[in-house]
């Protein structure tokens, strides 16, 4: 008994001292916290490439110290944050700092630091964050003099290491066909990632498809951050020295006259004294060469690299050989030939005949129509040979396979028998010396960009017998000026005639049905276009920077216009909407500079963003009543005077308004419910904002700070309005 009252007292008495060492050990904590202090800063070292600046942002501070974490403020703004003085218990702390664009993270930044007694300071270093997306937009202003006919924008994860081939763009870049007169383009892209180095850069070509200039800008976003920017760069002007010799040809002093053309512009070429050999320094281009009564058929690539050769033959050679001995024909050529291939064909046989078209130097006609077995031309069948200048395919064949002639530059002439019922993908993609062809009436479907590329087609006929017509099929065949669409078609695919910039007529027949997203876009000479009302629908980007389309009637049967779908219809000054419409794609009438007025159908409840932005010469539209929101930056830059915003709208988004430097007087009915950032900044003619419900509003500063706002007096509304910076919101009392 008196064991077990020893161990209760000594229970006790531990007891006690753990509660008076706890007790001790508390106030000690207490009175540290009471005396430490921290202040926050930012370091002088910047990691941001981007247009942002602490003060811009809000800050979230969470702290860490003896494993617990705490948050020591939330989206406090910039100037409270630097200016407050934390108190909080020394020891080693981890902070982790977040940096707030409304809503959105865009920076982080953490340190480990340790605290003393009194006051301390912690400086931070912000990086962006990864995993958001952000926008750019970079116009790059050249010459307008210059040669420019062609230019390649893309975003790359790291400098480009060679120049883009026009021959096979990279999938990455945007092509433009600008006019002959313009002097920049703009390259823009949505999906930035955010927090990580990107590169932009600019290709210039000029009419003979040379690079004659280039631009590289560095580009690191935040997210939902835009950057939009003005660059400006210069072109090259190179020249190179050729040598050409004429082969099997003893030198006369006054025997020949040789020129280079290019572009129907002649250079004559010196002999050189005693040789058989002719020189000149002629700019960068390709050249015909010519002699004094016609062509050689010989063309001379003059390239920035350094000096160029070439050989004249001035006497024709044929061979007629068996496919076994089409090796030994090809070494034995020392000019320009025509090949008869005749017997028995395989596919095997095709690739020694581009094996041999590619070791040559020569200009080729190759004639296969005398040989027989071969029912279809194997894939990348001569793919590359830019040698080749004319080919008869056997009348056996069936099918072009894909990318048969992708490549073959040189290639002027093909004859395709009746045989044929398909032209493969890429088939004659980049054949841009190819002026026509003809397409036999047994063909019925002809693949993706089966013509692309083909520069120099300016005549085509598609027979009855097409059914089907793949995207981009046509898309950069800038000398096509008019093509017919027979009525075997239903659909027009995406792309089919992008940047076609000398297409001036095209006919679409009422079997039509839908028209394919950029069908027509870059078709800079199109200045009016018949829809059938067969079409029920109207693709994004469809007639996307159609700068001669001046007018257009869109049929009752459409119901749906796509985004973008007159975006920088530069001509177009009127169209109507019919009642069918239900939906306006986003930027669909974007930059259309010339279009002055427009009346929305009631079938449309909604205006989508960029719809009309940039439309610099729109001074009149009419909102229906069946319209509900008004989406961001609607109406941006337009010279709209004044605009009644129907009572069926509830929300009207960011910038709807912005840059709209004519607009006077405006009434807010009591239906809307949220109004965006920016709406009308820059608005220097507004005079008058009336509010059917004035005061139920107020201003959100931040989430701590509201202001009420008298909105009873429509001018003082109107400065407010144009005085209101992004951070404010304002906010509905009922809501």
């Amino acid at each position: 008994m008196k064991n077990k009252i020893y161990i209760l007292f000594a229970l006790l008495a531990a007891f006690c001292f753990i509660s008076c060492s706890n007790i001790i050990q508390e106030k000690e904590v207490n009175d540290s916290a009471s005396e430490t202090y921290v202040c926050f800063n930012f370091g002088n070292e910047r990691a941001i490439v981007s247009y942002a600046y602490p003060e811009n942002y809000t800050y979230t501070l969470r702290g860490t110290c003896n494993g617990k974490t705490s948050t020591l403020c939330d989206k406090l703004p910039y100037q409270k944050f630097i200016s407050e003085r934390f108190e909080v218990f020394h020891g080693e702390w981890t902070f982790e700092l977040t940096a707030y664009n409304d809503t959105t993270a865009v920076f982080g930044a953490s340190t480990t630091q340790t605290l003393n007694t009194g006051s301390n300071s912690v400086s931070f270093v912000l990086h962006a964050l990864t995993g958001g997306r952000g926008k750019i937009s970079i116009t790059l202003s050249y010459p307008s003099s210059a040669d420019v006919k062609t230019v390649l924008a893309g975003l790359y994860d790291s400098i480009p290491s060679a120049i883009p081939d026009l021959n096979s763009v990279p999938s990455e870049c945007t092509v433009f066909s600008p006019e002959v007169s313009a002097s920049s383009v703009t390259f823009e892209c949505s999906s930035v990632p955010s927090g990580e180095n990107r590169y932009v850069e600019f290709f210039l070509y000029d009419s003979q498809d040379f690079c004659i200039g280039s631009y590289l800008e560095s580009v690191f976003l935040t997210t939902g951050e835009y950057i939009s920017e003005h660059a400006q760069t210069f072109v090259n002007s190179f020249a190179a020295t050729v040598e050409l010799t004429v082969a099997d040809q003893a030198w006369v002093d006054s025997g020949f006259v040789l020129k280079a053309v290019k572009a129907g512009k002649e250079y004559t070429l010196q002999p050189v004294a005693n040789t058989n050999t002719f020189t000149a320094s002629l700019p960068l281009g390709l050249y015909n060469i010519h002699k004094l009564n016609g062509d050689t058929g010989v063309t001379l690539s003059v390239k920035a690299t350094g000096n160029s050769s070439a050989t004249v033959n001035l006497a024709e050679r044929e061979y007629i050989t068996t496919a076994a001995n089409i090796a030994q024909v090809f070494a034995s050529l020392t000019g320009e030939a025509n090949v008869f291939v005749v017997g028995k064909l395989t596919a095997s046989d095709i690739e020694t005949i581009n094996e041999e078209l590619k070791k040559t130097s020569y200009p080729i006609h190759l004639d296969l129509s005398d040989t027989y077995g071969l029912e279809r031309l194997p894939m990348y069948a001569f793919e590359g040979c830019t040698n080749l200048e004319t080919i008869e395919i056997p009348s056996s064949v069936k099918a072009i396979g894909t990318k048969d002639f992708y490549g073959c530059t040189s290639l002027k002439l093909i004859k395709i028998p009746s045989s044929v019922i398909s032209i493969g993908d890429s088939a004659f993609y980049g054949c841009s010396s190819l002026s026509s062809i003809e397409i036999p009436a047994t063909v019925t479907s002809i693949k993706e960009y089966a013509f692309s590329g083909c520069t120099n087609l300016a005549s085509l006929e598609i027979p009855t017998s097409v059914t089907s017509i793949s995207g981009d099929a046509f898309s950069g065949c800038t000398s096509l000026k008019s093509i017919k669409i027979p009525s075997s078609v239903t659909s027009i695919g995406c792309g089919i005639f992008r940047n076609c910039i000398g297409l001036a007529s095209i006919e679409i027949p009422s079997s039509v049905t839908s028209i394919g997203g950029d069908a027509f876009s870059g078709c800079t000479s199109l200045s009016s276009i018949e829809i059938p009302t067969s079409v029920t629908s109207i693709g994004s980007g469809v007639f996307r920077d159609c700068t001669s389309l001046s007018s257009i009637e869109i049929p009752s049967s459409v119901t749906s216009i796509g985004n973008a779908a007159f975006y920088h219809c530069s001509s177009l000054k009127s169209i109507e909407i019919p009642s069918s419409v239900t939906s306006i794609g986003s930027s669909a009438f974007s930059n259309c500079t010339s279009l002055e007025s427009i009346k929305i159908p009631s079938s449309v409840t909604s205006i989508e963003n960029h719809v009309f932005s940039n439309c610099t010469s729109l001074t009149s539209i009419e909102l229906p009543s069946s319209i509900t929101s008004i989406a961001m930056c609607a109406f941006v830059s337009t010279k709209i005077a004044s605009i009644k915003i129907p009572s069926s709208v509830t929300s009207i988004g960011k910038q709807v308004f912005y840059n709209c430097g004519s607009l006077a007087s405006i009434e807010m009915p009591a239906s809307v419910t949220s109004i965006g950032d920016q709406v009308f900044s820059y608005c220097h003619a507004l005079k008058n904002i009336t509010f059917e419900d004035p005061d139920n509003w107020f201003v959100e500063i931040s989430s701590e700070q509201t202001e009420s706002v008298d909105l009873s007096n429509s001018s003082e509304n109107a400065r407010y309005f144009r005085n209101t910076y992004q951070n404010y919101s304002w906010i509905k009392k009922d809501q």
